[in-house]
């Protein structure tokens, strides 16, 4: 084995080491929220913002999602979940695990499958329903301008 192909794998190994670890901390992610949703009895919404609180009654969180207008809700959702691996300047982050979306440019439809079938080293479903519908309606009204 040559001095090159020596450091080629340690290299190579570095960076799947990388992304290991960047694989580790977005399941952490996930299951640390999804912990946080049962904790507050699935209504994530009554914890995190107290305008929500407001209401004499409780709209399901599906709801309450919904009827947040999809630029604020994709574009807090994207920053928090998306954020750390992809490049979005609409949203103020620059990650370059994954691919630039302001060069992509992709379409809603193309999000939506990207978040369920989560290519390369993106987890699959990271998102699901109404969020993956906000996130992907925010990527694909804001990639690129």
């Amino acid at each position: 084995m040559t001095e090159g192909d020596r450091r080629f794998f340690i290299r190579f190994f570095g960076f799947l080491a990388g992304l290991v670890v960047v694989g580790v901390i977005a399941i952490v992610y996930v299951i640390a929220h999804n912990g946080l949703a049962s904790s507050a009895g699935g209504n994530v919404e009554s914890v995190a913002t107290p305008a929500s609180t407001a209401t004499p009654t409780q709209p399901a969180p599906s709801e309450t999602q919904a009827a947040q207008p999809p630029a604020t809700a994709g574009k807090e959702l994207f920053a928090s979940t998306c954020g750390a691996c992809h490049t979005l300047g609409a949203a103020g982050t620059t990650g370059t695990v994954g691919p630039n979306l302001d060069e992509v440019m992709p379409d809603q439809a193309t999000v939506i499958a990207a978040i369920q079938s989560g290519p390369g080293v993106m987890p699959d479903n990271l998102l699901t329903g109404a969020q993956a519908q906000q996130v992907a309606a925010f990527v694909a009204a804001s990639a690129g301008h």
